[in-house]
This record gives structure tokens, sequence and C-alpha cells, in this order.
């Protein structure tokens, strides 16, 4: 009803002034009121109807349990409501053992005390489903005497009445006194048929708005009287309007998420991130992309800084409940370079892109190169040559490197003859190893391998074999004797 009421406020300054508004403030109402939910509900079942209603089916029972449970603590006056809710239970669940067994237990203490249960039964409305158990007669109502002929005048005025419920009257209890129950249910019937009214009010004004209206902008109106009041009544033939306009693409921009009544938000995104934030000339703790939302309302002067970028400032208001997107692409800045660190065990010259750079033969090189991607090379001359490639230096960022030839620069080789056991000769030198042989620390190069053994002659004779930097290289031979 706010909704409504906000609607058809007379001052313009009170109405809602987008379409935006409105739709918001109307899902947010269908949002609390479930409805959301049941339209998921619907799809789920759309996609597993058997699982839904399986689950459904699991929750009802749950809940008739669940009472049954909660009027049988209740005693004797809740006994046939309990009854009927473990029935239910039975309906959905008729293997159910708990509603059973507890429907077995209240029949019992029904035939037990059939007339202690019926008095202490609050009397029902006339609507109202009672539950009896099997074989159970109520006892028949005595009959009403007649009536005695009432004096002409009326009722004597001094004459005694019978006291309310004495024994010597025949007739029933009188059902005025527990009109509790009936009071709150009126109450509860008066509030549910109030809500459904103005769920109805908000769906039927929802569905003008949003589809009567063609979702366009309210029509300007310039005073704040009367007719602009009553225009959402008459819907018969609303005037064209015109499209809401497109926000600028161009930063800053204003989305219409909310941060609170008097505070506003910030976000700010820079393309690369990681810049620095300054908010009138305060560093900030946190890097781009960036998000605030505890700002308020203002002037502001927004700069963003990162090492080998130029930096960029940009003044912008901040307005209460709105939250603003900065977007900053970040030029290089054209004198910016990357610093590159090399380490290297024992000692070695340095390439980048086969060019030598600093002193040849050193143990550590630190240099400076513009943005971009190099290879670099350290050399030393008892080793394979070490090759970095495709080394990334970003603008004022920093590049560390490191290498240990007498741990790196070594293979493996394995030297196999079929079972028959052989002395292994390497570059003409016998080793003393005999077949099968594994050399796990021999300098990256190219080996002459043989066999030797009295008796024996080795096929196919000598082989060469290349052993790479980390590498394992094999070699088989097949013996025959002489």
């Amino acid at each position: 009803m706010a909704i409504v009421q906000k609607m058809l406020q007379k001052d313009v300054s009170k109405r809602y002034a987008r379409m935006a508004q409105v739709r918001q403030d109307l899902e947010n109402v269908f949002e609390e009121m479930g409805l959301t939910r049941g339209r998921d509900l619907l799809r789920e079942y759309a996609q597993d109807p058997t699982g839904v209603a399986e689950t459904l089916r699991k929750k009802r029972l749950s809940r008739h349990l669940d009472q049954g449970v909660y009027f049988e603590t209740m005693g004797l006056g809740k006994i046939d409501d309990a009854m009927l809710e473990f029935r239910r239970v039975l309906h959905l669940d008729p293997e159910n053992k708990v509603a059973r067994e507890h429907l077995k237990k209240l029949e019992k203490e029904r035939e037990k005390h059939p007339a202690a249960a019926a008095a202490a039964a609050p009397p029902a409305d006339s609507d109202a489903t009672v539950v009896m158990p099997a074989g159970f007669q109520p006892a028949p109502a005595a009959a009403k005497a007649p009536p005695a002929p009432a004096p002409v005048g009326g009722a004597a005025r001094g004459a005694s009445m019978p006291p309310r419920g004495a024994s010597t009257a025949p007739r029933s209890a009188p059902a005025a006194a527990p009109a509790e129950p009936d009071r709150g249910a009126r109450r509860t019937r008066t509030l549910l048929i109030g809500s459904g009214a103005a769920l109805a009010v908000i769906v039927a004004v929802a569905g003008y708005l949003v589809f009567g209206r063609g979702g366009g902008e309210e029509p300007a109106d310039g005073g704040g009287g009367g007719p602009a009041a009553s225009a959402p009544a008459a819907p018969a033939a609303p005037p064209p309007t015109a499209a809401e306009p497109v926000p600028p693409v161009a930063p800053p921009q204003t989305s219409s998420a909310t941060t609170g009544g008097t505070l506003a938000g910030l976000e700010i995104r820079t393309e690369p991130t990681g810049a620095r934030v300054l908010l009138n000339g305060k560093l900030e703790t946190r890097r781009t992309n960036y998000l605030r939302e505890d700002l308020a309302p203002g002037e502001y002067v927004v700069r963003v800084e990162r090492p080998g970028y130029v930096a960029q400032e940009q003044r912008l208001t901040l307005r209460a409940g709105e939250r603003q997107q900065v977007v900053m692409a970040l030029a290089m800045d054209p004198n910016a370079t990357g610093t590159v660190t090399l380490r290297v065990q024992p000692f070695a010259t340095f390439y980048v892109d086969e060019q030598p750079m600093g002193q040849p033969n050193v143990v550590t090189q630190q240099f400076k190169l513009k943005p971009g991607q190099y290879t670099i090379r350290a050399v030393h001359p008892s080793f394979d040559p070490k090759v970095w490639s495709n080394v990334r230096v970003e603008p004022g960022g920093a590049v560390n490197l490191s290498y240990d030839f007498t741990r790196g620069s070594v293979g493996t080789l394995n030297v196999s003859s079929g079972g028959v056991w052989a002395y292994v000769v390497l570059n003409g030198q016998n080793t003393g190893k005999t077949t099968p042989a594994s050399f796990p620390d021999l300098k990256p190069g190219t080996y002459k391998v043989t066999l030797v053994r009295e008796g024996f002659v080795v096929e196919g004779g000598e082989k060469t074999v290349r052993v790479t930097e980390g590498g394992s290289a094999s070699v088989d031979f097949r013996l025959r004797l002489q």
C-alpha cells in the first residue's frame, strides 16, 4: 500500500521520479511476499516434477506429524485435532509407523475417557470436522422440558433464576464461554482478507504500470494538483511517452544500485589493474580494481598511479544513495623501464637478444630494459648455455632470474646389452662399469659408446649418443659370440 500511496502523492517531489524506482520497490515487495520463490518453484517443477512433488509431500507429511504431536501434548481437549492430523499423515504415507502408533494410542485414550474428551474439547463451529473413534456412539441429548408459560407481564422482577450450569437443569452447557478462539479466527480472516486486497491492488497497479504503460517514464507534470494524483486511476488512453535516455558510455557512470540513505558509492577500475588510488590527496589502502560504498556525498578528486604509467586524475560529485563508476585506461610512460636482475653459479656472460650486457664472467648482473619481451642467455665456457625465452619486462616492474650451472647442467646416460654383461667404454675410455649401467652426472654433449668383452663381438659397433641438460639418454647393444 505504501507504493500506491507514494504514487498518488499530490506533491510532485514526493512521487516516484522514475519508473525504475517503482519496479525496484515492487520487486522488493514480491520478494518479501514469497512470490519470487513461487516462480522458482514452478520452474523447478517443470524441470523435475517427480522430485519436486516428492519434496513437497515430505514437507507436508512432516508438518502434519508435528502438528499432531503438538495437539496430543495439549490433552483430551485436542484429541480430535491430533487424530485428524495423524490420519492425514497416514493418507500421505499409509506405512508411517509413527503416525499409526500415535493414532492407536489416541483411540484407546478416547475410548477410555469419551465423556472427559467431549467435555474438555472446546465448542467447534458447525462446519468444523470432528473425528470420532470407531464404534463410539455419542450419548443422546436429554430431552428439554417445555418452557413454562411466561406471565403476561413477563417474569416477576423478584423471581429467582436457577444458577447457570446447575445440576437440576437438563439442558446442555452454554457455548458462549470459550469465545476467544472464534474472535481470534475472525481476526485472522480479516487480516488475510485485507492482505489479499492489498496484494490485488499492488498487482493491478504493477500490471498497469509495466504492461499498460509500456514501461516508459511517467509524463512530466509541472503542477502538483489533483489531476496528476488521479492519473493512475484512468488507464484508458495513456499519452505516449518518450523513451528513457540511454546513459553515456564514458565514465563516470551512475548505476541504479543504492548504498544506503546518506552514503555514496564509488567504483574505480583501471587497465591495467593494481594502481594506487588517492581520494582528495589521501592514499587508499586498496588498489584497483576498487570499490567503496561508505563515502560521504560531495566533491572528490580521484587520482590513480602505477609505476611505469602516466598518472590520471578526475573530478566528480558523489550523491547520497548513488554509486558512480570510474574507468581509466592508463597510458604507458614512454620513459618507463623495468629492472632485470641475474644471478648464476659459478659465473657467466649475459646476452639480451644476442647483445652482450654488462661485464663478462660475473656472478650477478643488473640492468634496465624498456617494457617488452626478451630472450636472455647466460654463457659459461665449460657448460651449455642457459637460455630464458619470452622474458616479459613490465613498466616499473622487476624480473629476477637465477641459475646454477653445476647443478643444472648434467644429464643421464643408460647403457644396456640385452642380458649379456660387458664393460662400457665412453669416448674410448673403459669406465669399469658393466651393463646394465647408468651414468647420472654427465655434462651435456655428444658421447661415443661401445662395449668390450673377451669372446664377444658388438653387433653394429660403436654408437654416438647426445646427452642434454637435465635429460636422460639410453643406448642398447647386442653381443654375439666370436
